[in-house]
């Protein structure tokens, strides 16, 4: 039966006020300042509910040069009442116009454009507008949570923050400053008058700013600080005095695409007790940056996408050995050819150098002017090992490898492979390679959880597949995600090894040429007990939940419909309910999900790809979902085996 337009607004109106004022908050809305006018003038109950609530008025956003934006930002204040406030301001640059005739004409009749040129009087109209937001807003300043200022210029901001001077913002949490990018190198100081108080904690973000200068006051709750450039030119004595005026900041990133770092003064370091974060990516010098200051404190360091030169690689030794609280070490450099890195010696005999604290060591792509010093590093409490480099040293890994008895995730790249007295490692969980057919004969994991193997390149894929064989046979390690990548190994070599891991809850295939439909029929497939099965009946992967397939040349959309056809039930289906005859179907542990890319998109008619999707797997097509596909490609084969708190300082790095 339909229901009327009347019994629709009845049911809303027995809605509870709580329950309206959550389905009226802003998170459930794209444009919370429009959206709450609209939603004000339904009814007159909503209107009081929303003017009721200073929690829908707490995001204040406009755009200081507009003649009415003061007035409207006094509007929201009043409605946000003593509730904290996150205050965004957008400037648009002079030649959108947004300052309206009636000011100008306002100007003149009092006389204040009186002399001025057209340029000077729309300036004067520009600053004036500033200044009159920035008075409206002074009045609040101690209940700002959050300022953000984007697109601005020097001129406007050195306008606004000076009728900030002496303000106290002891609830401001989060300052955010983003100048236009006009080319120069060269900036006017920059001055943050805000006053705070003592044991505050604030994060600052300046986007195409100078180095800053804090009042005293605020440069000591300053925890957090993050500077980004497309071009820019600092000096060794501004970035000096912007750490010295910060001296409670934890958390340091630097960025600039193109620049330099010029040093004013003669290098003197000093200690810098707080900070626990230092991350520099692009061409800033980074001996410079670490010569300048002393890191007692320091736990991650990550540095990007820079060109090796030898005092970079002295100045990262003389952090390793000076920080002794240092746990994680990210270095990923840019493709380099430098001289240095095929002169510099090798220590013959080396001089070991223990590092206790060190638990996570990534390295990539180019490392071979730190190799001297990793040739003399002992970490006994390493936990992660990531070498993608193609020019790493086997020796280091080795060596790193042995002298780890706590290892939990090994990753090394093309060319790394060790060759190394058999060892073993029961920690270790995680292990992904490229390359190193013999690796299993001498690397014993027996609680080994999640591996990929990646054969670019090198056509070893048979032989690392038997090693992988003999290993599971002797150790029977708890696999249960397979990924293979690149890999020539074919079905029939394949289905002894799967046979072997009854566990195994994700597969893998990436660029497997070799793989077929057949091998997905032998899936789906109950395996008989007189072919090594662990009961008649049962499945050849038991527990199998995700696959995933990117351009396996011989696996085709039909396979792959008849494999979750097997293993997978539709929603609805009558086939759900699992029947306990003897020879019936084996009931399903859970449906297979997953994602498939086809090599031939000649084979993705839009039919069969909406029968896949109906049993709840993914169909990426190339020319449409190629940001889906990097996603896919870069899920974690099992969350729970990845390190959270690695994961989370890799974010928290690339804000």
């Amino acid at each position: 039966m339909a229901t009327s337009p009347d019994q629709v607004e009845a049911c809303i109106q027995r809605l509870s006020d709580d329950v309206l004022l959550e389905l009226f908050s802003p998170a459930y809305v794209e444009d919370a300042r429009d959206s709450i006018f609209q939603i004000a003038h339904v009814c007159r109950r909503w209107r009081q509910l929303i003017h009721g609530n200073p929690s829908f008025w707490s995001t204040i956003w406009f755009s200081p040069v507009c003649s009415k934006d003061p007035t409207r930002a006094a509007y929201w204040l009043e409605r946000a009442g003593t509730y904290p406030v996150s205050v965004k301001a957008v400037f648009p640059s002079a030649d959108d116009g947004e300052s309206d005739d009636q000011e100008i004409g306002g100007l003149e009749e009092s006389g204040e454009l009186r002399g001025h040129s057209a340029s000077e009087g729309s300036r004067a109209v520009r600053e004036h507008c500033i200044s009159e937001f920035a008075n409206v807003l002074r009045h609040c300043t101690d209940r700002w949570h959050r300022l953000e200022i984007e697109h601005t210029n020097y001129s406007d901001l050195s306008t606004f923050f000076q009728r900030f001077e002496g303000s106290a913002t002891p609830q401001l949490k989060h300052l955010t400053i983003s100048v236009g990018f006009d080319g120069a190198r060269i900036r006017p100081e920059l001055f943050v008058p805000f006053e705070h108080s003592a044991g505050g904690s604030v994060s600052v973000t300046l986007t195409e700013c100078c180095i800053p200068t804090f009042s005293l006051s605020f440069g000591l709750a300053v925890t957090s600080l993050q500077l980004e450039w497309k071009v820019g030119t600092v000096t060794t004595q501004e970035f000096r005095n912007l750490l010295q005026s910060c001296p409670n900041l934890e958390t340091l990133i630097l960025k600039m695409e193109l620049g330099s770092m010029r040093d004013s003064v003669p290098p003197c370091s000093a200690p810098h007790l707080r900070l626990t974060t230092l991350s520099i990516t692009g061409c800033i010098p980074i001996h410079n940056v670490l010569g300048l200051i002393q890191f007692p404190s320091l736990q991650n360091l990550q540095l990007r996408l820079f060109f090796w030169c030898e005092a970079i690689a002295l100045s990262i030794e003389r952090v390793m050995k000076s920080s002794h609280s240092l746990s994680r070490i990210s270095i990923s450099s840019r493709t380099s050819y430098h001289p240095y890195m095929h002169t510099t010696p090798w220590p013959n005999p080396p001089t070991i150098t223990i590092f206790p604290s060190i638990e996570v060591l990534d390295i990539m792509p180019e490392a071979h002017p730190i190799i001297p010093l990793l040739l003399r590093a002992i970490c006994p409490n390493l936990k992660r090992i990531v070498f993608r480099s193609p020019c790493m040293d086997v020796r280091v890994v080795q060596q790193l490898v042995a002298s780890a008895p706590n290892l939990t995730t090994l990753v090394f790249g093309k060319r790394v492979a060790p060759r190394w007295d058999p060892i073993s490692k029961p920690a270790l969980t995680y292990l992904e390679f490229s390359g190193g057919k013999n690796i299993f004969d001498t690397l014993h994991a027996p609680n080994l959880v999640v591996l990929s193997m990646d054969d670019y390149g090198h056509y070893q894929s048979p032989w690392q597949i038997v090693t992988l064989r003999t290993m599971l046979q002797k150790h029977s390690p708890p696999l249960r995600a397979l990924s293979l990548k690149n890999s020539s190994v074919f079905n029939n070599t394949l289905i002894p090894v799967l046979k072997l891991m009854p566990q195994l809850e994700v597969l893998v295939f990436d660029e497997c040429s070799s793989i077929t439909d057949n091998l997905l029929h032998d899936l789906a497939t109950p395996v008989p007990e007189s072919d090594g099965g662990p009961a008649t009946g049962t499945w050849l992967l038991p527990r199998l939940r995700e696959v995933r397939i990117f351009n396996a040349t011989c696996i085709t959309p039909y396979g792959v419909l008849a494999f979750l056809s097997a293993r997978s039930v539709p929603p609805h289906s009558e086939s759900a309910t699992p029947t306990n005859t003897p020879h019936s179907t084996p009931p399903l542990f859970a449906s297979v999900e997953g994602a498939v890319l086809f090599s031939f998109e000649g084979l993705n008619d839009e039919g069969i790809r909406e029968e896949i999707r109906s049993f709840g797997f993914t169909v990426l097509v190339k020319e449409v979902h190629r940001d889906a596909i990097k996603a896919w490609k870069r899920r974690a084969l099992l969350k729970e085996v990845a390190d959270p708190d690695e994961w989370a300082y890799e974010q928290a790095a690339w804000l």
